[in-house]
């Protein structure tokens, strides 16, 4: 929770110890992505980079995955607004992170395959959020708001950034679930609820509604304001 009631989330050591946190993360990221070029023999041509293809680079790769992961979930897992431009800050970072990884390699697939079981499950984490509470929590702060279940805003933030780990009956189980905390709302445009139907992706849907198979049918932005995909 913030330091005081009177200070907003982005103020104060909390919100300080927030940002070392992601610093950290962003600079974990940045050095798996800090390449040097290398003509050596054994090395290829990718891009216009040579770039040689061994165990360390899959590591580098490795390591890159997981802590962009982390760093770009990290808004959704704190639960709390941050200075704007920090947020910027990352997001820049990040990119320029990337943007030197793909410089590595000319095969998508490949990097996948050597990346997939290093990728951070929402799923994962959703249940982790939703079933368990610290160990050192002091009793003084379960019930008072400052560790609630995650919100259904939170899980579609969390849900934004599945990954392939994440197998389809998780994914819908989290969905429902979703939908299960917007059971006393309504649609912000059709004034409908969201029941069973409102669960999941419009995956084997997409011809008959000309959406793409990984789209939700329930948009929840930031304002926590739910309403149907179709509505919007």
């Amino acid at each position: 929770p913030p330091d005081e009631p009177s200070l907003p989330p982005w103020r104060g050591r909390r919100a300080e110890a927030v940002v070392r946190f992601r610093e950290r993360l962003v600079r974990e990221a940045e050095s798996a992505a800090r390449l040097e070029d290398s003509e050596d023999e054994g090395s290829e041509l990718v891009g216009r980079k040579f770039v040689r293809l061994s165990d360390d680079m899959f590591a580098r790769w490795k390591a890159f995955t997981f802590y962009e992961d982390l760093a770009t979930m990290s808004d959704v897992l704190f639960r709390g607004p941050m200075d704007p431009r920090h947020g910027d800050a990352i997001t820049r970072r990040l990119s320029l992170a990337w943007w030197r990884v793909r410089q590595t390699f000319d095969d998508p697939e490949e990097y996948l395959r050597h990346t997939a079981n290093f990728r951070v499950s929402a799923v994962r984490v959703a249940m982790l959020l939703e079933t368990t509470r610290p160990l050192e929590t002091p009793a003084s702060l379960l019930g008072d708001g400052f560790l609630d279940e995650p919100s259904a805003r939170t899980l579609a933030a969390l849900l934004s950034k599945r990954c392939d780990k994440d197998g389809a009956d998780e994914l819908l189980e989290i969905y429902r679930l979703m939908c299960h905390k917007l059971s006393a709302c309504l649609c912000v445009w059709c004034r409908r609820p969201f029941d069973e139907s409102s669960a999941g992706v419009f995956e084997g849907l997409e011809e008959r509604y000309n959406f793409p198979a990984k789209v939700p049918k329930v948009l929840v932005p930031q304002c926590g304001h739910a309403m149907h995909t179709l509505c919007f």
